[in-house]
């Protein structure tokens, strides 16, 4: 009787001296119970019981059955008494209660009585004193709920039969404490049928090893369950439970799944309900295979048991644990950190919805294999990876302190690793030289913190969703593939570590959190949606391509090469680049520093390069050899330009430079030497401000060696011809802001042939660009010659369409050649009309203007520095002249 509803027909008899006067001394208590439900407890639980007084309890009768064998008794009690003075005993009657004996010592297979009956008789009682002298009964204090078990085979000798048990509770004159509490009383055993609702000990073997016994309805087993041969299906549906208790302290099996059979979980509930130290609650044999595909299977009890379960879950080598589905729980009511999800051998496979969900530590060691493609294993403390393989394919494993990785191999190639709960400072520590996880979800309460103490690899994203994220002192570097998110509210400790990110296209989002070190490393873009603060550097590589959409990217400490290109950095409308004093944006051959505005007047529409104090600070952006500069629709504020001997481009268009540095040469940019690559300028405006003299003040310096090179479009205090360092006038003037004309594509101004390069088509694509034409009052157009020059080898990067170019003017670089397709597809197309192809430097003999590669570069009505179609380099000509 579980006592859960109802008080089980129990009869109580209380003897009391005159002087007490209490009368019902047993109490059925409504939430009392071992598992906060009903009870039997004496009215002293809370104050102290009567003096001088014995109390009986008796139970109802109860029908044993003919057949039944490894009979059992079994309930939990919790006492309180005067240590050797006041006791209580375990009695039983098989003559519907005429008389009582009490239970022999022996007979108690757990929860033995700790003590005995005295010779001393209660004063007052007279014929009620003590009865059974030096009889064996319980005294003192069990510190909490215990659990008792008597073997009843030898009791009851002749069946069927009907017993009654007594509990029978006697105390002294003096120091009355609590008393007792009773609760659980369970009668259970081996019968061909079920004694009520449970049997002692259940062993499955069936006939073939694909055969099948379904538990569909709610039973108890009092002890073990074992499957030696075929497969045992919970199915007992959204409130049935099958309960099995486990009673030995001692090393005990629980649930044994040997070779070649099957425990399948799916529906329902399933709970091993065990107690003492040690208990192996499910022990998964080589060969044996549990499915939880549904339901609960709960290895522990729901409360009130103080436990020690670092084997609650026993794997051997070739036992397999299938979690697809449903939740198996291993549970510690009394809040202890053992390990209780320990997987030393065998295999667990986690997929589908499925969740293992432990009070405990977790620990993966020996031989063990988890395999975690979907659902949640989550662990209540540390997690040690000491030995064995993790496979991560998908799936979240949870954690609520710290992860070592001590040893063994983790494969995780889709596992997200979440640290979440309270602790003050959870560690990720690996005794190797890295760690390698896919994604990494921190969701810590308030200011706790997690804590890299290794380089740490992400191959998917990093979020950091509530909580601290910290580099430690050792400022261990972070390298992540996917989306890097810190949110709002949340604490980014950066102290002097790199951060690299080398995915495809990837996303970051920072809410305001700094970094110390960046390295962009990835193949696609890495875009950053609100800016980047960055406290020494920030380095993209090779190949690499980095994009700020919106905010500002910051130089937060002066140092000289802050900003280090060797792949593209691109910005765009409304974004800011603030430099910190004497800091530097190198770059270097093979990259490329584009920006992408519209309109440089208006922050929203332009891109704006600044220092923290305008009028006082100043950095520079060096253009080394091979190095892009594709600037247009920028803010230059308090910064130089310096170009090397020959950049691949340098094209700057629909710009203003602003506030001329005083100890950068003078001018805003410098190209002295330069006589090689394809320099242009379109547009543009500078404005001196107040730091440098008027009579000292220049907008761009050259000298002899420079190439030349047309200012197509020019305004403010320092235009033209008079505000440049040029002693033989190798910079040209035009005073016109028109650009491009484009047909075929939604875009523009454009205002360089490099600006047009982000239109390239592709297979079927075509578009138009023209060079500009001045309109007169009277419709007619007239060519602007200086509008339609072009200086060294146009290189097209890689695209599949048609390109169609009228009007302009190439002169070719030391290669001699004008339209480079080496990087183009094999069906890229560059049609030109009314073009002049020309190679200055041409030596002696015949030499191709174009490099048409894989491609086609067809000429209509040109004009081409070569003496014919052959060693032009042109894939065609019609009506153009040699």
């Amino acid at each position: 009787e579980t006592l859960n509803s109802g008080n089980g027909g129990y009869v109580q008899t209380n003897v009391v001296s005159g002087d007490q006067g209490a009368s019902n001394i047993w109490y059925y208590d409504a939430t009392g119970g071992v598992n906060g439900t009903g009870a039997w407890r004496m009215n002293g639980w809370n104050t102290a019981s009567s003096n001088r007084c014995r109390k009986d309890l008796t139970t109802s009768t109860i029908a044993i059955g003919a057949s039944t064998t490894n009979l059992r008794l079994t309930y939990w009690h919790n006492f309180n008494t005067e240590q050797d003075y006041d006791h209580y005993m375990l009695e039983y009657s098989l003559n519907n209660g005429s008389t009582f004996n009490p239970v022999p010592y022996s007979k108690f297979l757990l929860g033995e009585p700790n003590g005995y009956v005295g010779q001393y008789t209660p004063s007052g009682l007279g014929n009620y004193g003590v009865i059974y002298q030096q009889h064996e009964a319980w005294t003192g204090n069990s510190n909490g709920w215990t659990r008792v078990i008597v073997d009843l085979d030898s009791l009851v000798v002749s069946k069927p039969a009907n017993i009654k048990f007594r509990f029978r509770y006697e105390q002294d004159s003096t120091y009355a404490l609590a008393g007792v509490r009773i609760d659980d009383l369970r009668i259970t055993g081996a019968s061909t049928t079920i004694i009520g609702n449970g049997l002692f000990d259940m062993v499955v073997n069936k006939s073939t090893p694909t055969a099948r016994v379904d538990v569909n309805t709610s039973m108890e087993i009092m002890n073990t369950l074992t499957l030696e041969q075929g497969v045992l299906r919970i199915n007992n549906g959204p409130t049935g439970e099958l309960l099995i208790g486990g009673y030995d302290e001692d090393d005990q099996t629980v649930i044994t799944v040997k070779a070649g059979t099957t425990l399948d979980v799916f529906s329902g509930f399933l709970k091993s309900d065990s107690e003492g130290s040690d208990v192996k609650r499910l022990r998964i044999e080589n060969g044996g295979v549990v499915n939880v595909t549904g339901g609960t299977l709960q290895l522990g009890p729901d409360s009130g048991i103080s436990d020690n379960f670092n084997n609650a879950l026993e794997m051997l080598d070739g036992g397999i644990l299938n979690v697809s589905g449903g939740t198996v729980s291993i549970v510690n009511p009394d809040g202890s950190t053992a390990f209780a999800f320990n997987l030393p051998a065998g295999t667990v496979n986690l997929s589908g919805t499925g969740s293992i969900v432990a009070d405990g530590d977790l620990l993966i060691s020996g031989t063990g294999v988890l395999n975690i493609s979907g659902g949640t294993l989550e662990g209540g403390d540390d997690m040690l990876v000491s030995g064995g393989t993790i496979n991560g394919t998908g799936g979240r494993i949870r954690n609520d302190d710290d992860f070592d990785h001590t040893g063994g191999t983790i494969n995780d190639t889709g596992t997200t690793w979440e640290f979440y709960g309270t602790p003050a400072a959870s560690e990720i520590d690996t005794y190797l030289a890295s760690l390698t996880l896919y994604s990494l979800h921190i969701n810590k309460s308030g200011t706790s913190n997690v804590r890299i103490l290794d380089p740490l690899i992400l191959l998917g994203d990093f979020y950091l969703d509530a909580g601290t994220f910290d580099h430690s002192s050792g400022d261990e570097p972070l390298t992540v593939a996917g989306d890097f998110t810190v949110d709002a509210g949340t604490s980014y400790d950066r102290e002097e570590a790199t951060v690299t990110f080398n995915g495809v296209d990837q996303t970051i989002t920072l809410n305001g959190t700094d970094l110390w070190a960046v390295v962009i490393n990835n193949t696609g873009t890495a875009e950053f949606v609100d800016g980047l603060t960055f406290g020494d550097d920030l380095t993209v590589a090779a190949n690499a391509k980095m994009l700020v959409s919106a905010g500002t990217l910051e130089v937060a400490s002066s140092v000289a090469d802050a900003i280090v290109l060797n792949g593209l950095l691109r910005l765009v409308s409304n974004t800011t680049v603030l430099m910190a004093d004497n800091s530097n944006i190198i770059i270097n051959s093979g990259a490329e520093l584009n920006t992408h505005g519209t309109d440089p007047s208006a922050a929203a529409t332009r891109v704006t390069f600044t220092v923290p104090t305008p009028g006082t600070h100043d950095f520079e952006t060096i253009v080394n050899n091979g190095g892009l500069l594709t600037m247009a629709g920028a803010y230059y504020c308090d910064g130089t330009i310096d170009v090397a001997s020959s950049p691949t481009i340098v094209a700057i268009s629909n710009t203003e430079f602003c506030s001329l540095p005083d100890n950068q040469g003078d001018a805003f940019i410098d190209i002295t030497g330069v006589n090689g690559g394809y320099v242009s300028f379109r547009n543009v405006g500078f404005e001196r401000g107040s730091r440098v003299d008027m009579a000292d003040a220049r907008n761009i310096k050259a000298d002899a060696t420079t190439t030349r090179v047309t200012v197509g479009g020019y305004y403010g205090d320092l235009s033209g011809e008079a505000w440049d360092n040029d002693p033989v006038n190798n910079v040209l003037w035009a005073d016109e802001k028109a650009p491009f004309s484009l047909t075929g594509i939604a875009g523009g101004p454009i205002y360089s042939i490099a600006d047009a390069f982000q239109y390239l088509p592709q297979t079927g694509g075509t578009i138009t660009i023209r060079s500009t034409y001045v309109t007169t009052a009277t419709g007619r157009q007239y060519v602007l010659p200086a509008f339609n020059e072009i200086y060294g080898a146009v290189v097209f990067p890689s695209f599949n369409g048609t390109i169609n170019l009228d009007g302009f003017a190439f002169f070719a670089g030391a290669n001699g050649i004008c339209i480079d397709l080496s990087q183009a597809g094999a069906s890229a197309t560059v049609n030109l009309f009314n073009c002049f192809l020309s190679d200055p430097s041409r030596p002696a003999g015949a030499r191709a203007v174009v490099n048409d590669g894989t491609g086609a570069v067809n000429a209509s009505y040109c004009t081409v520095d070569s003496s014919d179609l052959g060693t032009s380099g042109l894939s065609s000509a019609t009506n153009s002249l040699y």
